[in-house]
């Protein structure tokens, strides 16, 4: 007789990218969203009418701790992520976080120690760019020795999309870090296809992409639009 397993119950916090992964869910076999949540409560309204019969949150921690959901999706603003992944992990709620997973090194070890805490939790973030046939392609043609000793790689982020600085969250998020909200996909896709972590990492930034001169609207954020880092590894690369 084949053993019928129940639907994951899942939770989504943030609904603007995470309505897309609550939609994405709701179409899984095995998977069933039953609750959301946004701090923005027209958000949440269209958000649960589009979704159909869902528990509404208006605050990530009532979800997480409401003890009906198995895993979480944490799509919110990227301050948020590190406390809202450690609370889930500390009620043994499985994690899948937007990135970056945290913006401080004291949300990552305190992640670090919950997970040691809670080793039945299974936590993973949108490293994406590894499901890329391109990216598969040239980690295979890497690790088989098809291009030789890896001397030297070069990555660009061209983010693209100016205004998600200029206006919303982002803008009105003073510490808000164009590494961690773009550049971070690339970090991990080199890491990933080189099989090394950097001994050293030096880098520069600049704002100087919304000068008034240069931007309509260039809004109140006033942080680096521009960052270089140079990444160098044991093996010389």
């Amino acid at each position: 007789m084949t053993e019928t397993r129940a639907a994951l119950r899942c939770g989504v916090i943030g609904m603007g990218i995470g309505f897309e992964h609550a939609m994405a869910l709701q179409e899984m076999v095995g998977a069933d969203v039953v609750g959301v949540c946004d701090t923005d409560p027209s958000k949440l309204a269209s958000a649960a009418k589009a979704l159909g019969c869902v528990q509404t949150f208006p605050h990530a921690s009532s979800l997480l701790e409401c003890g009906e959901i198995d895993v979480v999706v944490i799509a919110s603003k990227d301050q948020d992520h590190g406390g809202q992944v450690l609370q889930a992990i500390q009620n043994e709620v499985h994690v899948f976080v937007e990135k970056p997973l945290a913006t401080s090194r004291e949300d990552l070890e305190g992640i670090e120690r919950a997970l040691q805490a809670n080793p039945s939790v299974c936590m993973t973030t949108n490293t994406l760019l590894r499901k890329s046939p391109r990216f598969a392609w040239l980690k295979e043609s890497i690790m088989s020795g098809d291009l030789g000793d890896i001397y030297h790689s070069e990555f660009d982020y061209l983010y693209g999309r100016l205004e998600k600085l200029t206006s919303g969250w982002r803008g009105e998020e003073a510490s808000y870090s164009v590494t961690l909200g773009g550049a971070i996909h690339l970090v991990d896709l080199l890491l990933w296809l080189v099989q090394e972590t950097p001994v050293r990492v030096s880098a520069i930034g600049s704002p100087l992409g919304l000068r008034q001169d240069l931007v309509e609207h260039p809004g109140n954020f006033a942080g680096d639009v521009l960052r270089i880092a140079l990444l160098e590894f044991a093996s010389g690369m």
